[in-house]
């Protein structure tokens, strides 16, 4: 648990996401981590260079692990969207056009673009 506290507060100094929420996908649910698990592990995928097979059961856990960090560890996000640095920085909340969440976007509906 301290080991994840220090990387949590380490991400957020240096201004990484810590959470789901954090990236804009603030109502996520399990059938969302698996759609997007499964396309996340289809075949072609980036995810198979890995030098370990990955299932789209792995991609799902750690999207699961992730999750579970919004309800562990709440709080604002540390960062203002790295897309648009001129936001007001006293709203930091990711914007919808976060490359990540139109790419987890883009993974619920089935691989089209928007």
């Amino acid at each position: 648990a301290a080991f994840m506290e220090d990387m949590l507060d380490f991400y957020g100094r240096v201004r990484l996401p810590r959470s789901l929420a954090e990236l804009g996908l603030k109502e996520i649910g399990d059938t969302d981590l698996r759609r997007v698990a499964t396309y996340a592990a289809r075949e072609g995928s980036r995810l198979h260079n890995m030098n370990r097979s990955v299932t789209a059961e792995d991609v799902a856990q750690a999207l699961g692990f992730v999750a579970a960090l919004d309800r562990t560890y709440p709080g604002p996000p540390r960062y203002p969207d790295p897309q648009h640095r001129t936001q007001d920085p006293s709203n930091p909340t990711p914007s919808a056009a976060s490359p990540v969440g139109a790419e987890l976007r883009r993974a619920q509906n089935g691989g089209n673009r928007e």
